[in-house]
Parts: C-alpha cells; sequence; structure tokens
C-alpha cells in the first residue's frame, strides 16, 4: 500500500578525498561522530532509515519533522571541529514499504536533489515545500526547474535555510520522544555527564533515567 513520506538523503561532502588523505581509521571516526549526530537531531517522526557509505537516509512521517531534523543536523555539524560539511535533498511523495524497504521514485528523486546541492546547501523539491506549514522559519530561494537524472520530469528546487539564527541555542529536543520543544526554560530540565538535557514530560524523564540507571 502507498503511503507518503518526506525523506532526506544527507552526505558528507569530500568524504572520499578525505578517506584517501587520512585513511580508514579516520574515515569510519567521522562516520561515528556523524551518526552521533544524526540521531541527536531526529525530531519528532524522523528516523534513520539507512545508512549506505557517508549517505543518511532520514524519513519522517511529516515535512515539518524533517525539515527541522534538517537544520538542526546541519548546524550541529557546523559546530564540529574537523568535521566535513553536508549537502542534502529533501523530497516529499508517495512511497511502498515491504519487509523494512521502500519503494518508489520518491526515493530516486530525494537522491538526485541531494547530488544537485553543494556542499553546505539543503535543496528541497517544490513538493516538499508544500507541505510546510504557513509561517515556517525557513528562507527558501528559488532554483529554476533541474532535469535529474533518471527522474522523467523537470523538478522545481528551491534552496532552503533558517532565519533563526542558531536554532539549536533556541529550540531543543526531548531525548526520548524527540519532540521539538520551543521554549527550553519552560522544560523539565536534567544534567547528566556534564550535559544538560531538556524533556516535555516527567514521563520522558523517568524513561530516560531508567535507561541511563541514573
Amino acid at each position: 500500500m502507498e503511503t507518503n513520506i518526506a525523506i532526506m538523503m544527507a552526505d558528507l561532502s569530500g568524504y572520499t578525498a578525505m578517506t584517501e588523505v587520512h585513511g580508514a581509521d579516520s574515515a569510519a571516526g567521522i562516520i561515528d561522530k556523524y551518526l552521533s549526530l544524526v540521531n541527536k537531531s531526529l525530531v519528532g517522526s524522523s528516523h534513520l532509515h539507512q545508512r549506505v557509505g557517508d549517505e543518511m537516509v532520514i524519513v519522517a512521517d511529516s515535512a515539518e519533522d524533517l525539515a527541522y531534523t534538517a537544520i538542526f543536523l546541519f548546524e550541529q555539524a557546523q559546530d564540529q571541529n574537523q568535521f566535513l560539511p553536508l549537502h542534502a535533498g529533501l523530497h516529499y511523495g508517495p512511497i511502498v514499504k515491504k519487509d523494512g524497504d521502500y519503494y518508489g521514485s520518491t526515493i530516486n528523486t530525494a537522491s538526485r536533489i541531494a547530488s544537485v546541492a553543494e556542499k553546505g546547501q539543503i535543496f528541497c523539491s517544490a513538493e516538499f515545500l508544500n507541505q510546510l506549514p504557513e509561517g515556517h522559519p525557513y528562507i527558501v530561494e528559488r532554483k529554476g526547474m533541474h532535469v535529474l537524472k533518471n527522474v522523467m520530469k523537470p523538478v522545481e528546487l528551491f534552496h532552503m535555510s533558517c532565519c533563526i539564527e542558531f536554532m539549536t541555542k533556541k529550540y531543543v529536543i526531548d531525548p526520548v520522544c524527540h519532540m521539538l520543544i520551543k521554549s527550553p526554560a519552560d522544560a523539565l530540565q536534567l544534567e547528566y555527564k556534564k550535559e544538560r538535557y531538556y524533556f516535555c514530560s516527567q514521563k520522558c524523564v523517568d524513561i530516560y533515567k531508567s535507561l541511563n540507571n541514573i
């Protein structure tokens, strides 16, 4: 049965060259850090579906959840010392899910959109943009119609960034349910291993304590 999803393909720019210069151990370390950043950035229904080399396939039920995830991921990547820039493609459309895998042109289109984006850029389709709510915090710059490899019809693309400077400093994510918390000062808080965590409810606090034997 077909269902609509939001999908992001996010790659490390320059990963192959970095691997050739610094070796496999450094490459593995970069991927480990990348996975950690992805897991910290997931908002709402967003989840990591698959990793192929340095490409992360992240999907969500809603474009809004995935847009926040993309911005959080890019901001955190930019804050890292000795890390690689990212580039990503965002798309929204129908897929068929079977045995845990996704099938359909939506996946190929998202991958092709990512290939158009240059380092540090997030490109999205008109289909994705149309799913965002009115008053969203993103700046979008139209990049015109693009003919993408193995995609039958031209796709209208947009460069997406955020008008809220340092979004990760203003908003936080509940580490248990991944809810976006827009008022951190009013949220339940817990300090653990010199890091401060924010929660949407006491239930999430209790789950986090149980998982970490606090």
